[in-house]
């Protein structure tokens, strides 16, 4: 649900008068117990050829002698680590505003609104963002505009489309007005992945001198 007001007190006592009841679904919030999972809404389809399960991607990568330099060190420390994420914190948050200008003579050729829609928005990824606001929206990719202004930093946390961007988009189609919508910190933070946790595993080779010599 998302509401649209002339100022944003209104909004958000609009808000306040919408009841929302949630189905909660089995959610497994760390990797070691994703794997164990067999059964459930969370498993993955495949992406290609055969079962791949809930393992998103396997890459191996080797470099130089490894194992051999490995057996040739002095010491060799092993342990598990923990990444706990981190989020991006960019001193602009996530805004968009959406124009949806209707009729005009735009006629979309397979059945999609007619009309024309502008997006300006703070994103890393215009083309992205251009071609999902087409197809979420059933609007012909032609009439669709998206503009990225001079903005400020977002370390890739503003590389991906957001629902802001596809709620103003929809709001001012409903409405006729252009929208405007403006994370909080807080609301930016609920709203991308940031940079998500590591479970990490190292052996670590290393001289009596302290020099490393090879890391598995």
């Amino acid at each position: 649900a998302a509401v649209a007001a002339v100022d944003e007190d209104t909004a958000i006592r609009a808000l306040e008068a919408i009841h929302v009841e949630y189905e909660e679904l089995a959610a497994y919030l760390d990797p070691h117990g994703a794997l164990e999972a067999t059964t459930g809404p969370f498993i993955h389809e495949p992406k290609k050829e055969g079962w791949n399960g809930n393992i998103t991607k396997t890459v191996k990568l080797e470099f130089g002698a490894v194992d051999e330099l490995m057996d040739s060190s002095d010491v060799v420390v092993e342990g598990e680590y923990f990444f706990e994420g981190t989020t991006h914190t960019p001193i602009e948050p996530h805004c968009a505003i959406g124009l949806w200008q209707a009729g005009g003579g735009f006629k979309g050729s397979g059945g999609e609104s007619s009309g024309k829609l502008t997006v300006w928005s703070a994103t890393q990824v215009p083309h992205y963002l251009h071609r999902e606001l087409a197809r979420v929206l059933g609007v012909d990719q032609a009439h669709v505009r998206v503009l990225q202004p001079l903005v400020g930093g977002a370390f890739g946390g503003k590389s991906e489309p957001f629902d802001l961007e596809f709620c103003v988009a929809k709001l001012s189609m409903v409405s006729g007005r252009p929208v405007k919508i403006l994370y909080t910190r807080e609301e930016v933070f609920y709203a991308h992945r940031g940079r998500h946790p590591f479970h990490m595993k190292y052996r670590t080779g290393v001289t009596k001198e302290g020099k490393l010599t090879a890391v598995d």
